[in-house]
């Protein structure tokens, strides 16, 4: 899979493996996605593709399905965090 545009490439990443990938597309604006190469499973290569930028792969633990999200600002450590 070449580099891209992320809403293109991640389309074509879920034909490719043969599953649906859930996601809102405005949160694609901008986003470029990394080459992957080789024998991945669809998993692998979406968070491959997804490194370094704001987007990630979430998997619903009860069904199984894949969505794209935008990674939230990272939390501080419980032992630094004020209430």
């Amino acid at each position: 899979m070449p580099p891209g545009d992320a809403l293109t490439t991640l389309k074509a990443a879920a034909r490719q493996g043969g599953v649906e990938i859930m996601f809102p597309a405005e949160i694609f604006d901008g986003v470029k996605t990394h080459a992957v190469k080789g024998p991945l499973t669809t998993r692998e290569a979406l968070d491959r593709m997804l490194a370094g930028t704001a987007l990630r792969v979430v998997v619903d633990t009860k069904t199984g399905a894949l969505a794209v999200r935008r990674a939230g600002p990272p939390s501080p450590p419980a032992a630094v965090r004020r209430t």
